[in-house]
């Protein structure tokens, strides 16, 4: 299996996000945290957030192999063309990308590290589609599994009345992955290991 390049930023005002609404995202959960701790998973305002909700969905990591679906936006769900409330996203994950979709909500859920990553999905008619995906630590209520809130975006369908929404086709590859300092420090030796 191929090792994703994993990119680190200390900075995440220095992050090249692609979507505009990904820093809109990360403005949000930092607003939320007014420079404190990790946002509660209470705290979550969904009148604020009107225009991310759509694409959001927040996870809880139940043990290293079970990354439940908690609740998903209506876009969200439309895209996986069902309810994914109370699943498992790694059954979900083909199994040459499993150990870096763990890794990614490890990072985030457990080590309170953001998390920044692309990769192509295919759309309806065959058609191509590079998503933005981003992942933040929540913090659950007392003896609840750890949460992290995501938000994915794609690039649109240039000269299209009707954009596909399902996919048709999971990807078999990451394109980049970037972990990045939102106050908590990186998770180092998680990477290391990783990386041999």
């Amino acid at each position: 299996m191929a090792r994703v390049n994993i990119e680190i930023c200390t900075d995440p005002s220095d992050i090249a996000f692609e979507r505009d609404k990904s820093r809109e995202f990360l403005d949000h959960w930092q607003a939320l945290r007014n420079g404190g701790p990790v946002p509660r998973a209470d705290a979550i305002n969904p009148g604020t957030m009107k225009s991310l909700l759509p694409q959001i969905v927040i996870f809880e990591l139940v043990d290293e192999n079970t990354v439940r679906y908690r609740l998903a936006g209506t876009l969200a769900t439309k895209r996986l063309g069902f309810e994914p409330r109370g699943l498992n996203l790694i059954d979900f994950t083909p199994p040459a990308l499993r150990g870096e979709v763990r890794l990614a909500f490890d990072i985030a859920g457990r080590h309170n590290a953001g998390v920044l990553t692309h990769f192509t999905l295919v759309y309806g008619e065959e058609m191509p589609a590079r998503l933005e995906l981003v992942l933040l630590p929540l913090a659950a209520p007392e003896g609840q599994p750890p949460r992290v809130i995501s938000l994915s975006t794609r690039e649109p369908y240039p000269n299209t009345l009707h954009e596909p929404v399902i996919v048709q086709r999971p990807t078999n590859r990451i394109d980049d992955a970037t972990v990045f300092d939102i106050g908590f420090g990186i998770p180092h030796a998680l990477l290391d290991a990783y990386r041999t």
